[in-house]
């Protein structure tokens, strides 16, 4: 069971990696170019993945706590619709960077864990509880 979530973990980084490229190939400056849609620019679809992987991983740590929370990825207070990079290098970076911590907290869930509630909170305070491996 467990190699499935690591399975996952791996094609995101997959996915992730082609992304960048491919952004790289098309537009050096995803942060600045006007794109019409929800997003502004390409870059805020790309803060808006990376804070969402932040955020989620901190939620997981209601189940089980890790090293891979003392790095400095996590010690900013990173909020939605805010701007958290400038460049696509230093994206790319930080990116990497948190795949591969995705990819060490994965490998330390336990097959015990799976079935641990996590619990959050909506923005209108519904409390919202689902086994971890649902959430």
């Amino acid at each position: 069971m467990m190699e499935v979530f690591e399975y996952y973990a791996r094609c995101n980084i997959e996915i992730n990696k082609k992304m960048i490229e491919i952004i790289i190939k098309s537009d050096k400056k995803p942060y600045d170019i006007q794109i019409n849609g929800y997003f502004k620019t390409i870059g805020e679809i790309l803060d808006h993945i990376f804070v969402g992987d932040i955020i989620w991983l901190n939620v997981f740590k209601q189940v089980r706590d890790s090293d891979i929370f003392v790095n400095s990825i996590f010690k900013k207070d990173m909020k939605w619709r805010e701007r958290q990079f400038n460049r696509i290098d230093v994206f790319k970076e930080k990116r990497n960077e948190l795949d591969e911590l995705i990819i060490k907290y994965i490998r330390e869930i336990k097959v015990e864990d799976l079935e641990k509630e996590i619990v959050r909170y909506t923005k209108t305070g519904l409390k919202l509880v689902k086994p971890f491996w649902k959430s």
